[in-house]
């Protein structure tokens, strides 16, 4: 998970799941710590505001907008008040704050879809939150599969375009059919794309999944 953007300048509310729009958006309608995202799990019902400094320990932050991620609910209920470390660095036990670290450098994935950590802290947050629990490691490997066979249709797209046009044929008509057929080899390149592309687009409501 790529480091995630806060958006400049932050609403102030003195609710802070009032925020939770906002966060959505910051966090590309994915989980901060598993990065599961609305349309793997059933819409935004299923995610909440999360408190990376719990409430439970620092009340004055509740409403506090850089202090708030987005979250499943299993990873929030796994996190719950834990604060092992009020200074959380890559080489301590902690979380790290998805803001200002990121995740791709701490965190590795492999083949089978369970994910390594890197960094004490990315150990920690995998044994605290349960990253590796089946259904994520699942997830991933469908994802590999899916960008993998998007790859393919992609390059048998560029392929088949390149031997269309070093046909050689001179008649009128052989000119108008290689035509045709590069025009086509565009469309369907680019219907593809655009899917490709639309599937993580809001709203993702059990409804639209």
């Amino acid at each position: 998970m790529p480091l995630r953007i806060r958006q400049k300048p932050y609403p102030r509310y003195g609710q802070y799941h009032r925020y939770k729009d906002h966060l959505r958006q910051d966090f590309q309608y994915r989980c901060a710590y598993c990065d599961i995202h609305e349309a793997e799990w059933g819409g935004h019902r299923h995610f909440h505001v999360e408190h990376l400094r719990p409430r439970k320990h620092f009340p004055w932050l509740e409403a506090e907008y850089t202090n708030l991620l987005y979250a499943c609910d299993i990873c929030n209920c796994y996190k719950g008040s834990d604060w092992p470390n009020d200074n959380p660095t890559p080489e301590t036990r902690g979380y790290l704050d998805p803001c200002q670290y990121d995740h791709d450098l701490y965190f590795a994935i492999h083949d089978d879809g369970t994910v390594e950590g890197k960094a004490e802290a990315a150990r920690y947050m995998i044994e605290a939150l349960h990253l590796n629990r089946r259904h994520l490691q699942h997830l991933r490997i469908r994802r590999h599969r899916e960008e993998e066979i998007h790859k393919q249709f992609m390059q048998l797209f560029d392929d088949t375009e390149a031997r269309v046009a070093a046909i050689e044929g001179q008649s009128a008509r052989e000119r108008v059919l290689r035509k045709l057929m590069l025009q086509l080899i565009t469309i369907y390149r680019q219907h593809l794309g655009n899917l490709w592309d639309r599937r993580w687009k809001p709203p993702y409501e059990p409804g639209d999944i």
